[in-house]
Order: structure tokens, then sequence, then C-alpha cells
């Protein structure tokens, strides 16, 4: 008889326990015991549970970047008084764009629930602002030293393309910082004491050691001209000083191109491959900067045209390319 009654009261708990307990729906609120004060809530909704857990963590992401792409944005933006200043102004906001979706570490996904009704899932993101404001300002502050240490070096630098290529470095360094400041600002502790430089002076920096760069090129091999050519107005069109004497310059590229022609199954076209290499040496400090090798095919009905394509095809990516190496 005890062992009955005891079973009786293990089920009779089960089924309270049970009933006490219902499944959680959208009118209920998971969040009520997560502090506003300590904690940011982002709530995504999808057909799928795990459609509502990657738009919780999305709508986290928006919620800083919305800010930081206007706070950091407003701040590094340039009036370079010419035709060039929406260049430089897209090329500035595509570097905020990559340093604001970064995905944000620490957010977790804490509450998920099914709603009847909708039939719908929720998912709810959660960030640890206390976490966050120690990891975020921790990185500030190391960001801080080494942007330090880095104008410090800047006086010592007598070569304009060793300053550049510090001084870009300098550059994506405040852009993250600015980046992780604006963070700070989102979930509402704002850390003082990083203004000492910023992305906006260094860009303008930047746009003044680029006209002290004076550039040289002498490229020899087949279509030497057409490719000499298009390295030339592509690094003019950036804001390069180009120079036809190379003792005017402190930055020589010389190189070479060749073009061999490509048998392929066609009877109405011709085919051509071209081979452009540059190396690009910094006179002041007798050092090479920048080694680039570009191959590209192409055709045409007539076989010299065919070589030509190729040719200036293969300069525009070297040109490319010795615009990503030197940054902005």
């Amino acid at each position: 008889m005890i062992n009955k009654c005891l079973m009786f009261l293990v089920f009779l708990t089960f089924f309270t326990g049970c009933a006490a307990s219902p499944p959680q729906t959208a009118s209920q609120d998971p969040s009520s015991d997560l502090s506003s004060k300590r904690y940011l809530v982002a709530t995504g909704i999808g057909q799928t549970d795990p459609e509502a857990r990657r738009m919780a963590k999305a709508e986290m992401s928006a919620i800083f970047e919305s800010q930081i792409e206007s706070r950091v944005g407003s701040s590094v933006k340039l009036t370079t008084g010419s035709d060039r200043s929406e260049a430089i102004n897209k090329e500035t906001e595509a570097n905020i764009n990559i340093k604001s979706n970064v995905q944000l570490q620490g957010v977790e996904i804490k509450n998920t629930w099914y709603d009847e009704k909708s039939r719908m899932y929720y998912a709810q993101a959660v960030l640890d602002k206390y976490s966050a404001r120690e990891q975020w300002s921790d990185r500030a502050n190391a960001l801080d030293e080494d942007i330090d240490a880095g104008f410090q070096r800047l006086g010592s630098i007598e070569s304009p393309v060793s300053k550049l290529e510090s001084l870009n470095v300098l550059y994506h360094q405040l852009l993250e910082q600015e980046t992780l400041i604006s963070r700070l600002r989102v979930i509402g502790f704002l850390d003082q004491g990083f203004a000492e430089h910023s992305a906006e002076s260094t860009m303008g920096m930047i746009r003044d050691i680029k006209k002290q760069i004076v550039i040289y090129v002498d490229i020899r091999g087949h279509h030497e001209k057409d490719v000499e050519a298009t390295i030339s107005k592509h690094l003019a069109e950036k804001g390069y000083t180009l120079s036809p004497e190379k003792k005017d310059a402190n930055l020589t590229m010389t190189g070479t191109v060749e073009t061999e022609p490509v048998a392929l199954d066609n009877d109405q076209w011709k085919f051509s491959r071209a081979a452009v290499s540059l190396t690009v040496n910094d006179r002041i400090t007798n050092r090479d900067v920048i080694k680039l090798h570009e191959r590209v095919r192409k055709g045409h009905m007539n076989a010299d045209e065919a070589s030509k394509r190729a040719a200036v095809s293969a300069a525009k990516k070297v040109s490319q390319g010795l615009i990503d190496s030197f940054g902005i």
C-alpha cells in the first residue's frame, strides 16, 4: 500500500510540474529576466528555428552597423575640393563597412520558442554589455598604443613611399578604433581618451603625401606604349604624379610585356596571351616595394589586335594591383 502511495505521489508531482510549465508563446516575454542595463536584446523571426536564430543575430548586427556607418562615416569623410572626392568617400565607406560588418563576438542565443498562432519561430540574441565593454575597451586601448607609436615613427621616415605605407596602416587602425568607440556608444559606455588622432586627419595626410610621390614608368616589349599609357592613366586618376623623366622621380616602375599567339580550334578568331611584369622601386631607399605579374588571354579577328587587347587587359590588372598595394 505504501509503495502504491509513493508511486501516486511521483506521478502527481510530474503532471503538476508539466502543467505549471507550458511551452513559451510569442505572447510571453522570455527576455523579462534580461536587464536592459546589462543586456542588449534583438529578436529574430523565421519559418524554422535555425532561420529565427540567424535573423536574431542579423538584427543584433544591424543595431551596430547603422550606428557605426553614420558616426564613423561622418567623421572620416573628406571634402577634397576635386572631382575625386566622391570616389574617395566611396572607398572610405567601403572600409567602414568592412570594419562594421565583422560578426560581433559574444552574441548568444538565449531564448527560442514557437508561436502556434503565427506558426513562426522566434529567437532572441543577447549581448552582455559589461563583457563587451571590457573586450572592446581593451582592444581600443591596445590600438591607441600602436597608433601613437606609429605616428611617432613617421617623423623619422624620409621616403614619401614609406610614409604612405605607414599611414595606410595607421588609417585602418584608426578606422577600427573608431568602430570600437561607436560600439561602446551603442551599448551606453563611451570611453574617453581616443581623440588625439583621427582617420579624417590621417586621410588628409595621405592625400598630402601622395602629392610628394613622383612616378616614372618605363615598360619594354610588345605594345609597350599601350601598356605604359594604361598604367600611367590609372595612377593619374588615383591622384599620383607622373614624370616623363626618371631623374625627377622618387619612384620608378620598370616592367616588361610579352605576348604570344594561342592556338585554339576557332577559324574565325585569333587568340593571344600577354604577360606583364612590373617592379616598383623606391629610389630614396633603393628598395623594391612592389612586384607584380599578370597574364591575360584575349581574342579578335585580327591577330595583332588580339595581342594588343591582351596586353592592355594585363596592364589594367597590374595597375589595379598597384593601387591595391599602395592602399588608398
